[in-house]
């Protein structure tokens, strides 16, 4: 009867520290995104586990499914909304959870804003040499404007020299200097 007893004792002391933690147990999430406002699908929806940095596409109804630890962190994104971010750790234990995810549009308010040019087109044409930039273009040298052919060749120009390090800063082979101060 004592060694009854004792391997009772042994046995709960042995278990009582070993409370099952699931955090690390794999879980599925099968959820769906939906608008606060609108019943609209996202064909660009995009759940990354934030913890890994991995993730999936959705379907275009909002629907998806990932599977990951129950501890990791999940970010819902969807362009022009507000991006959610998602964890089941202090959830109770499911091996499927099954949730509908609202999101809201972004909402952008700025005051006005006038776009005047810094010179005129005549003023322009007094120019030793003149660039075009855009996001595609990034920066692009002018010949001429209209009939006025300016006089400086580009690649002698500050425009070019500014162009090429526009390039070198986007492929990165610039080289940088850090400043450190004590």
């Amino acid at each position: 009867m004592k060694r009854l007893f004792l391997i009772l004792i042994l046995f709960s002391v042995a278990t009582s520290g070993q409370a099952q933690n699931y955090n690390d147990s794999l879980v599925t999430i099968k959820g769906q995104v939906l608008d606060t406002n609108y019943s609209v699908g996202f064909y660009n929806l995009v759940v990354l586990n934030k913890t890994v940095g991995k993730g999936i596409f959705g379907e275009y109804t909002g629907r998806f499914s990932i599977t990951l630890k129950k501890s990791d962190t999940i970010g819902i994104s969807v362009r022009g909304y507000q991006t959610i971010y998602v964890s089941y750790r202090d959830s109770s234990y499911k091996k499927v959870y099954n949730d509908k995810f609202y999101i809201q549009p972004l909402e952008y308010t700025a005051e006005e804003v006038i776009v005047r040019p810094l010179k005129t087109l005549e003023e322009l044409k007094d120019a030793d040499s003149a660039f075009f930039t855009g996001t595609a273009a990034e920066v692009v040298g002018l010949q001429s404007l209209d009939e006025y052919e300016f006089p400086m060749e580009w690649n002698q120009s500050l425009g070019f020299q500014l162009m090429k390090l526009y390039k070198e800063e986007v492929l990165g082979l610039r080289h940088k200097k850090i400043l450190v101060t004590r």
